[in-house]
């Protein structure tokens, strides 16, 4: 999908068409100043849903890394835990 930009002298005459659109489309515009990317608008609700996005991914690399350390206390404690099993 192909971002949506424009510059800032064009947003700021055509911000309630661009907003419209951006409503519409629910893609988020990225706007120029300067020749740089200065700022993003994006539909309500699309900050909240990538963070929320982001929290999974944080919450499964740390569960990832958890049963990680956990294989590694098994496999160094094997016949500390098979003799605690007898």
């Amino acid at each position: 999908m192909a971002m949506l930009t424009v510059s800032a002298s064009e947003a700021r005459s055509n911000f309630s068409r661009l907003g419209e659109e951006i409503a519409r489309s629910g893609r988020p515009v990225t706007v120029f100043k300067n020749s740089k990317p200065w700022l993003v608008i994006a539909p309500a609700g699309a900050a909240e849903e990538r963070e929320e996005r982001v929290t999974e991914a944080v919450q499964q690399a740390e569960m990832s890394e958890l049963l990680r350390i956990a294989a590694e206390i098994d496999a160094e404690y094997f016949d500390v835990f098979e003799a605690l099993a007898k």
